[in-house]
């Protein structure tokens, strides 16, 4: 399939929907090849760079069409559409770009890393910061003097105490209670995650180099 250079039409991009795809027209960043995997060129308009492994988040979809670089380039965005493998591919592996560019290869489902166990540190603060506690403490005591003896006789005992004629608040303060602790993940735990993007998933056994179906869905 050959596409007139210059042709792009900047309204509607070319974009229709055909029996298995939906394909999109682009300006080649570089020398494409109909099959290979490409991706957005962040640095230019409405154009498209051979898909790296490095670089493969920036994938758009495959080639329909070779193209020199500045020519229009036909994209299958979405849809069933043929492409190289760059090694053996089983049906239903999901698919990515590897170690050739533009070259499809199956990917792991999801990259899984270990966690290790942990704890999460709680520090919980009780108490009013209002509340007030007063110290209480009597006045100055006062000496008395009693005598002791029998009615109407002479004392027989003389003693002395001391006598406290009211109570006294000694101040004020405020204050709380502080406990601390910590809570325990009993085991490790593990995130999967996936740094990547997926081009979609094969539909049918291709072997290294030979060509084959994918069904094309960005993931």
């Amino acid at each position: 399939m050959s596409l007139n250079k210059g042709s792009l039409d900047k309204a509607n991009h070319n974009q229709k929907l055909d029996i298995e795809y939906l394909y999109r027209d682009f300006i080649a960043g570089e020398n494409i090849t109909a099959k290979q995997i490409v991706m957005i060129d962040v640095s230019a308009v409405d154009t498209v760079l051979i898909a790296t492994a490095a670089n493969q988040r920036l994938g758009v979809g495959v080639a329909l069409n070779d193209a020199l670089s500045g020519e229009i380039v036909r994209v299958v965005i979405y849809g069933i559409v043929d492409v190289v493998a760059g090694t053996n591919i089983i049906a239903g592996n999901l698919i990515e770009v590897g170690v050739t560019a533009g070259r499809a290869y199956p990917a792991a489902d999801f990259a899984t890393s270990g966690g290790s166990a942990h704890t999460h540190g709680e520090s919980l603060t009780m108490g009013d910061p209002s509340a007030t506690v007063n110290a209480i403490e009597r006045s100055t005591p006062t000496q008395q003097k009693y005598a002791a003896g029998t009615s109407g006789g002479s004392p027989t005992e003389i003693f002395y105490a001391l006598e406290f004629n009211s109570l006294a608040s000694a101040g004020s303060g405020t204050h709380n209670h502080t406990i601390s602790g910590a809570i325990a993940d009993e085991s490790a735990h593990t995130h999967d995650y996936y740094g990547g993007r997926y081009i979609g998933k094969a539909i049918e056994f291709i072997a290294n180099g030979a060509t084959g179906k994918i069904f094309v869905c960005l993931m």
